[in-house]
């Protein structure tokens, strides 16, 4: 264990392999040979660690969702600077100018058949790694989700000046 042996929780592993991801990423400078090392190493962490959960529930949802949610976070580091990538408890989010990508967003498709949709409430592209019902019909705000299931900002978006004409 090179890169995850001090990481003992889900999140403590999620959080290392985004910031490795982006690192390492082949479309970001690093090389295939060292992001494939750390994918098998995040494998072996997150089995790890989801072993050591306690919540039944949440070690089912992790396990259910790890594999296709880092597919997911190793596609977008590559999409350009002006998307920002939210991970809201399951669930990604891509937000920003996603018009100029979403043939691109649209055309993800996970190894589970997983792809990612696009919130018309809230204009943005999510990625559910692992489906939920939302029996109440309720259509919850991102302020109510992040207070629910907590936030973590993958890449935040750059804004670009526009140029007077």
């Amino acid at each position: 264990m090179k890169y995850f042996f001090d990481c003992q929780t889900i999140e403590a592993v999620k959080n290392l392999y985004r910031d490795l991801a982006k690192k390492y990423h082949p479309d970001l400078g690093g090389d295939t040979a060292t992001m494939q090392a750390v994918n098998v190493e995040y494998t072996d962490a997150m089995r790890r660690a989801i072993a050591n959960e306690e919540n039944e529930y949440r070690r089912e949802q992790a396990t259910a969702g790890f594999e296709p949610l880092r597919e997911a976070i190793e596609f977008s580091v590559t999409l350009p600077k002006d998307v920002s990538v939210i991970i809201r408890g399951f669930w990604l989010w891509l937000e920003g100018e996603t018009y100029l990508c979403k043939d691109r967003i649209k055309s993800f498709t996970s190894a589970d058949g997983i792809h990612f949709r696009w919130s018309k409430h809230k204009t943005a592209w999510y990625f559910a790694a692992v489906p939920s019902l939302n029996r109440s019909g309720h259509c919850y705000s991102f302020e109510e989700i992040e207070a629910i299931h907590g936030r973590e900002v993958v890449t935040e978006r750059v804004r670009q000046t526009k140029l007077a004409a």
